[in-house]
């Protein structure tokens, strides 16, 4: 399985961190948490983001990948005649017009795992952007919905 609804660094050996919550805690508890400061914000990573910030020819070739990205994912999405919300993020949040738990259950049965229910946005989804052969499994399973493409509005 992979997961569509969190950056990829929520990935462990290729599966979802909710799979694995003891080890996730013992890795945490035992390796990490001599890293965090008073406000729990992690030093390594806080110095990575820093380091990763200051090399800004891979910071611009992110934002422009996502850019892309992104705007493959809305012209998917319209040529389906669905809109997702403006974004401007690495993920999107798409109306389904159908309550979200049975969209959610149908990807988690095509081994597609995406975010929980946001209320009170009781028909949306949310999805993070993915390689691009993640995508294209996202949209294979989006029209394999079981519901009649016309209900699904804008």
């Amino acid at each position: 399985m992979f997961k569509t609804d969190h950056l990829g660094s929520n990935r462990l050996t290729g599966a979802p961190v909710q799979y694995f919550p003891s080890a996730i805690s013992f890795l945490y508890n035992t390796l990490m948490q001599k890293f965090a400061t008073e406000a729990n914000i992690n030093a390594i990573v806080t110095q990575a983001a820093a380091a990763a910030l200051d090399d800004v020819d891979a910071t611009d070739d992110f934002i422009q990948r996502n850019t892309n990205d992104r705007q493959e994912f809305f012209n998917q999405a319209m040529a389906r005649a669905v809109k997702p919300i403006d974004s401007h993020a690495n993920f999107v949040m798409l109306n389904t017009f159908h309550p979200a738990e049975e969209v959610i259950e149908h990807f988690r049965k095509n081994n597609i795992l995406i975010g929980h229910r946001s209320p009170p946005l009781d028909t949306h989804i949310r999805i993070s952007l993915g390689r691009p052969e993640e995508m294209r499994a996202f949209w294979r399973a989006w029209d394999a919905l079981p519901y009649p493409k016309h209900s699904m509005q804008h």
